[in-house]
């Protein structure tokens, strides 16, 4: 609704407040009523595979939605008049996701695993941020997220610096975005649903990527192509696995089921924070090093997945605490 709101009355002072709206109703309220919703459609043996493929769907989604937006935004000979009905589109989407929701989510019927279910109470956020679960799941998703984040620079440094025509970098950039995500995400949550063992499936898979990562220290402009695109490609199935279990450490951690909604919220705000600092850094290590900024992108990431170890070992060590 505050989208087609927005296509009717576009000026700066409504889009500024329609903004405003918006990151209380998604970021907010919606995402963390998604990601609960989510984790209710099965027991503690499923979890992985759900967030596994609702990553891996959620991708197709976004990208099969951008591009009906992109054509419905050319199809208009004015900007103004192909952004009008780009948001009418958008705010269409969301009022059919809702009516199917409606009619095909049943939450009476969700899995509980035998919890019982209380009302949530304003004194519940100061519960949420007392509990070690609440942090242990902000932290993975920090590292993951970022690691994930960042690998979108592997396009510009395939091209400034291994030298790999822009046309061929723009198909590995297509692979490694939504084909990559489409395969891999499911994957790392088949393999933890397997073990039974989130946190190690994880740490397991950081490790990995670190060592891919720094694979990236050993390629230079004489490297074979094919190795290059090898060492992409693996890179990019090991950051979506993680990519795709990352929330499923909840239930590993045991977040009580009706806190978890709020548990996201918090989670969220550190977890998505490498938005607001992280590529402004990557910005700067290049107009001051260059090339060689992309060295300190790497070690960065490599970082991260220490980080993504770290908190995975805590896990572990909470789980068997609390067994």
């Amino acid at each position: 609704a505050l989208n087609i709101i927005l296509a009717f009355v576009m000026n700066f002072q409504m889009a500024m407040v329609i903004w405003a709206l918006l990151g209380l109703s998604t970021s907010f309220a919606y995402w963390g009523a998604s990601i609960k919703a989510i984790r209710m459609l099965g027991d503690s043996s499923e979890q992985g595979r759900l967030y596994g493929f609702f990553q891996s769907f959620e991708g197709l989604m976004n990208t099969v939605s951008a591009f009906v937006a992109m054509g419905i935004f050319t199809y208009f000979a004015s900007q103004v008049a192909g952004l009008k009905y780009t948001l009418i589109f958008y705010g269409f989407m969301c009022l059919l996701a809702a009516v199917l929701l409606y009619f095909v989510y049943d939450e009476k019927n969700s899995v509980d695993d035998g919890e019982e279910e209380d009302k949530i109470e304003l004194k519940d956020i100061g519960r949420v941020l007392k509990m070690p679960q609440t942090w242990i799941l902000a932290f993975t998703l920090f590292s993951i997220y970022a690691v994930y984040s960042g690998s979108t620079l592997l396009t510009p440094y395939l091209t400034d610096v291994i030298g790999i025509s822009v046309g061929a970098a723009s198909i590995i950039a297509i692979f490694r975005t939504y084909i990559a995500r489409f395969l891999f995400c499911p994957v790392g949550g088949f393999i933890s649903d397997k073990t039974g063992q989130v946190a190690k499936t994880i740490l397991a898979v950081a490790i990995l990527s670190g060592i891919s990562i720094a694979c990236f220290f050993l390629i230079s402009g004489s490297t074979p192509v094919a190795l290059v695109l090898t060492v992409v490609m693996v890179s990019a199935a090991l950051i979506y696995m993680n990519y795709g279990i990352m929330w499923s450490i909840s239930e590993e951690v045991k977040i009580p089921r009706h806190l978890y909604g709020t548990a996201v919220g918090v989670a969220s705000i550190i977890g998505y924070l490498p938005d607001s600092f992280m590529h402004t850094i990557f910005g700067n290590w290049l107009d001051q090093y260059g090339a060689d900024g992309y060295q300190y992108i790497f070690m960065f990431l490599i970082g991260l997945c220490v980080i993504s170890v770290i908190t995975c070992v805590i896990a572990m060590q909470f789980k068997r605490k609390n067994a």
